[in-house]
């Protein structure tokens, strides 16, 4: 047995204080106190046990192993796909441990683990940490040198690490400076050249002296285990996935570009991490299983927290690059309360787009015909990302229209990304988008003018829009009741949302409006927050709840405002059809819980408003009961009398 007294505690194995993001404490909670007290504390503090062992590839790494506690291979080789996880000889420790309670470690004499012939029950330590006395004689103070300084960068990984960012030439600034008009530089540099042919995307400007800062390899980011990835046939799955289920929605990549960095070892770590975290959220569970992840959720916050650490450490020099990373990030929302939350990315995005002119046209810069497409593309994303998240969130658009000049998005900017219907139905989304500007200034602005009739106008000028664009659909994306066509059920979500939107503030907030005004508008809403539950409803039974985007969920939950309200009518054929809808929708959120957390929270919410209406309803009974009785009682009464 070993003494609590001593070095008990401490790390061994050669394992730093540096766990991996997604490491499982070796030893839970902290240990308890045998009562012996310290020399300077007469309480002593709770200390939390940790594992004396570690395997190779951790004890190189420097991050913690679970090896001693799960078993080989630890939780951290596993996900990495590694086969030759095998405990290290330690120089400091010996630990002894039976065939018993290790059956499948015995490594011999000099092996991390001996046989004592099966009599022993237990592991225990062989030696202790050393101790030397303070200087000025009092308790004695751990000896805080290792015998372990492997720096964890002696490995093949590393060198493949190093090799990925050698071969790695990407520039700070892309090939281009954007100059705006109202930047005096723009003044300065193109003072010469014709109107007519001063470009605003020039050739990148910078200096002599300024350097080219390429990808950078940060060592301590290394150690924390940023750049794990899970072994190739996992990540290839995974990404596999993303491309099948997520990049039809947003393209935001060049397919063939990542793939083929991939292949090359010139991959970007941090966009592969977001790009892992985003397929692991609407992948098939059974590659989540086959990697040992025990949950989605697990999965998803260990790609999110490594993506976080390499943004946090500024290891990505393209521009591109980090657009491309922070709109991905913004689909994993893990609570309200996080500050990061999809706003702050898309913002982000927005704002690095608008500092390389994105927004604007490059018809005159010197950029070639397929990266002017990739701008194109890119910028149109954001686009339709912002109005969707304005819509959703109640808050400002980012974008001003007035602002940008950029050409219209076309078929051949989506050629080799995604199919033919899926990429008339990204035109068709960006389209609606642009019509979101019109429903926000018309109903929700603050200071879009306030005059019934005006407002009127513009509620009538939205509906003709609205039913102009469905009536131009191309025919793959008209939507068919009973249809199995996802792409046209998608789009039919957004628009009835749009509807949605555009209606509801006339239901419930001019309460003073007439009744010609506010009936029809009611209908609509209604109408459209039905629509949009048997969709989603077919949509989860037919694809799958992770089929579902962050979008269509945000839309799935605009309809359950609307039958959360009709729920209280005073009708009971409207409230019971109503509250069979909600309820319907709420089964939906619980399958696109094991997703999106954000559904899970909403569920949440919707179900403690339904049982304190409950409740009131029950008291409210309990009170018409008993004030009938009470009234019976005091009619018999008087009869008597």
């Amino acid at each position: 047995m070993h003494s609590h007294g001593g070095g008990g505690g401490g790390a061994g194995g050669g394992a730093g204080s540096n766990s991996p993001t997604d490491a499982v404490p070796t030893f839970p909670g902290a240990a308890a106190s045998n009562g012996s007290g310290s020399a300077t504390s007469g309480t002593p503090k709770p200390k939390r046990k940790r594992s004396m062992i570690a395997c190779k590839n951790c004890n190189e790494r420097r991050v913690r192993c679970d090896g001693a506690t799960n078993g080989l291979p630890c939780s951290n080789c596993k996900h990495a796909g590694k086969s030759d996880c095998q405990f290290i000889e330690s120089k400091r420790v010996r630990f002894v441990a039976c065939t018993r309670c290790f059956p499948s470690h015995s490594l011999g004499a000099r092996g991390r683990f001996e046989s004592r012939d099966g009599d022993s029950t237990s592991p225990t330590i062989g030696s202790k940490r050393l101790m030397t006395p303070s200087g000025g004689g009092g308790a004695p103070r751990r000896n805080t040198t290792r015998r372990h300084s492997i720096s964890g960068t002696d490995g093949e990984e590393w060198r493949k690490l190093l090799q990925n960012s050698a071969s790695v030439h990407r520039s700070t600034t892309g090939p281009v400076t954007y100059l705006g008009e109202s930047w005096h530089l723009s003044w300065v540099v193109q003072e010469q050249l014709p109107i007519d042919e001063k470009p605003l995307h020039m050739p990148t400007l910078m200096m002599e002296d300024d350097g080219d800062v390429h990808n950078r390899v940060n060592k301590e980011l290394w150690e924390k285990g940023a750049y794990v990835l899970p072994r190739y046939e996992v990540r290839d799955l995974l990404i596999n996935q993303y491309f099948e289920v997520c990049h039809p929605n947003y393209p935001i990549l060049c397919k063939n570009t990542f793939l083929q960095s991939l292949q090359m070892n010139t991959f970007s770590h941090q966009l592969v991490q977001a790009v892992l975290m985003v397929a692991a959220t609407h992948c098939d569970w059974a590659i989540l299983q086959r990697a040992g992840y025990v949950s989605r959720r697990e999965a998803i916050e260990g790609f999110y927290r490594r993506t976080r650490l390499l943004w946090d450490g500024d290891v990505e020099p393209d521009k591109i690059t980090n657009i491309q990373t922070m709109f991905l990030m913004q689909f994993w929302w893990r609570a309200v309360t996080d500050h990061k939350d999809p706003l702050w990315w898309l913002s982000g995005a927005i704002r690095m787009a608008q500092s390389m002119g994105l927004h604007r046209s490059a018809e005159r810069s010197r950029l070639n015909n397929r990266d002017k497409r990739i701008w194109r593309r890119l910028w149109w994303l954001l686009f339709l990302r912002d109005r969707q998240a304005s819509s959703h969130f109640g808050k400002p658009m980012m974008i001003d229209e007035k602002d940008c000049d950029v050409e219209p998005l076309e078929l051949e900017d989506l050629e080799g990304e995604v199919d033919r219907v899926q990429a008339l139905c990204l035109l068709e989304q960006v389209k609606l988008a642009k019509l979101v500007s019109g429903i926000t200034s018309c109903e929700f602005s603050p200071g879009a003018a306030r005059d019934l009739v005006g407002r009127m106008q513009l509620r009538e000028s939205c509906h003709h829009r609205l039913s102009e664009w469905q009536q131009g659909l191309p025919p793959e994306l008209v939507y068919q009741s009973n249809s199995k066509n996802l792409w046209a059920m998608c789009l039919q979500i957004t628009f009835l949302s749009q509807l949605l939107l555009l209606n509801r503030p006339v239901i419930y907030t001019d309460i003073t409006l007439p009744d010609k005004i506010r009936k029809p508008s009611e209908t609509i809403a209604g109408n459209a927050a039905d629509a949009i539950t048997k969709i989603s409803d077919d949509l989860v039974k037919m694809w799958g709840a992770r089929y579902m985007s962050q979008h269509s969920m945000s839309c799935l939950f605009a309809a359950m405002t609307v039958q959360m309200i009709k729920r209280r009518s005073p009708d009971p054929k409207i409230s019971l059809d109503a509250d069979r809808k909600l309820r319907q929708n709420m089964k939906n959120l619980v399958q696109l819980d094991k997703i999106l957390p954000m559904a899970g929270w909403i569920h949440r919410r919707y179900s403690r408003i339904l049982e304190r209406e409950g409740e009131d309803d029950e008291a409210r009974n309990v009170n018409t009961s008993s004030s009938r009785y009470n009234n019976s009682n005091t009619h018999n009464s008087s009869s008597n009398r």
